[in-house]
């Protein structure tokens, strides 16, 4: 409280004397707060450190205890157990693993400040909710592993900080400025791997992106996500014969098989005698996989 001790008199400007009154008993005038962050909105994650901001009136306020409410009611985890309410009106806050179960959303979170001596009578909450997720990281690929090749199985790989027990994964041929459905069929569980078969698509782009995303928030808010950098998806071409084991004869017809993997087009084809290559196929269309030649 500013004052303890508080009271008010009243009297008439004419006759202050005779004609006046006081309060009955003393009471209290109290300091007010104010919090101005987070306020509503927000999105932190598990892990990361955020600012808690308030204002203040009244000098004589004391300390101050800051809560959050998981549900947006019950303030029952404590941030700062007691701490000054003056300047610089502001704490950071290491969000920890809070969690009302790995399959609730944590989306109507609050703040509350109240004071130590008058919880009652001073305090103030977010005016609106706010979001905690878990933070996903995408560890692979990552720059050193930015080339996928068409139709190979690769592993996304990713870690998690937080309480998660599904996701769901996406691809972007942009970017990130679309996703898409997930590439996972069904809900996938949350063990840090995932085995995708790289599609044919967006060939030789450098924006070609995958993010794994909570199940339950999925692409909303995007915080709720991690994202690979842009890497790039190549077609290539697998030569089946001739292999160590072929024995061309010369003046033969022999079939050179391959198989291409993503949309190779049109193709040349050489051959090397120890030398050098010298092309002896031009132009040749890939859809058959093979193309006839006397050696």
């Amino acid at each position: 409280a500013i004052s303890g001790m508080v009271k008010i008199k009243v009297f008439a400007a004419n006759d202050p004397a005779n004609v006046s009154d006081v309060s009955n008993a003393t009471f209290k005038i109290m300091a007010k707060v104010n919090v101005t962050e987070p306020d509503g909105g927000e999105v932190f994650k598990i892990g990361g450190t955020y600012p808690v901001n308030w204002t203040r009136s009244g000098t004589a306020m004391g300390n101050i205890s800051i809560k959050f409410a998981p549900n947006g009611t019950n303030f029952n985890q404590t941030i700062v157990s007691s701490m000054s309410s003056g300047s610089p009106y502001s704490t950071s806050w290491t969000v920890n693993n809070t969690t009302l179960g790995p399959s609730v959303k944590l989306d109507a979170v609050k703040v509350k400040i109240e004071s130590i001596d008058y919880p009652a009578e001073t305090n103030d909450s977010s005016n609106a909710s706010f979001t905690i997720v878990p933070n996903i990281t995408v560890t692979w690929p990552d720059p050193g592993n930015n080339t996928l090749y068409v139709d190979q199985n690769v592993s996304i790989q990713w870690t998690t900080q937080g309480d998660c027990d599904l996701v769901n994964i996406y691809f972007s041929q942009n970017g990130g400025g679309a996703w898409g459905e997930p590439i996972n069929a069904e809900a996938e569980a949350n063990d840090g791997c995932y085995t995708w078969k790289v599609p044919n698509l967006n060939l030789q782009q450098a924006d070609s992106k995958v993010k794994v995303c909570n199940y339950y928030y999925n692409l909303t808010p995007e915080e709720a996500g991690g994202e690979t950098l842009n890497f790039t998806i190549k077609q290539w071409i697998d030569m089946v014969h001739p292999n160590a084991t072929d024995k061309p004869q010369v003046g033969q017809s022999y079939s050179i098989q391959f198989v291409p993997h993503g949309s190779v087009g049109y193709v040349n084809a050489s051959y090397n005698n120890g030398s050098g290559y010298l092309e002896f196929v031009n132009n040749t269309d890939t859809t058959p996989g093979d193309t006839n030649k006397k050696p």
